[in-house]
């Protein structure tokens, strides 16, 4: 069975008991940097279909079978990719738990550093703080501007205005 991301297409699952839960989570674009980015298919998919299931915490909560379902891979194959997350990963971008990205946790697994790469990075906070409080601040010009030019010309309409003549000295 291959990922359903390999190919292109990706059904919608209904998670449980046939509700979609509403998570979402981050996906920055330096994962395809990542070692994990470097496993088959099967694996990334089980990895990206763990980041779309896990709650607030990072915990995802499923069976083995059912992860398997919603990633749309065999059951072997999620096995293999649980085991990969499990295991040390010397490569790893992230040195904490020695590279491992998930731990057994009661009726699933706990996502390591999820909370961090949920915060993300502070420079890259700072910096879409920057560029908003410009586009804001744009924007803030741009209608004083408008309102400005609306004023001038509803005073150029007006009969005061029309009627003024210059004074001659």
């Amino acid at each position: 069975m291959s990922c359903p991301l390999s190919t292109g297409h990706v059904h919608g699952q209904l998670i449980e008991g046939g509700m979609n839960t509403g998570n979402w989570t981050k996906l920055y674009g330096n994962i395809i940097y990542s070692t994990v980015w470097q496993e088959p298919p099967e694996v990334r998919c089980v990895w990206i279909t763990m980041l779309a299931l896990s709650d607030r915490e990072g915990y995802v909560g499923a069976s083995v079978p059912g992860l398997a379902k919603a990633s749309g891979v065999s059951i072997e194959d999620t096995e293999q990719a649980l085991g990969r997350f499990k295991s040390p990963d010397e490569h790893s971008r992230t040195k904490d738990h020695d590279g491992r990205r998930i731990e057994d946790s009661p009726g699933g697994w706990k996502i390591l550093n999820f909370i961090p790469h949920r915060e993300g990075d502070s420079e890259q906070k700072e910096k879409w703080r920057r560029q908003k409080a410009e586009q804001r601040a744009k924007a803030r010009k741009e209608i004083v501007y408008s309102q400005w030019q609306s004023d001038k010309r509803a005073l150029k309409k007006s009969p005061a205005f029309q009627n003024e003549t210059p004074k001659q000295a």
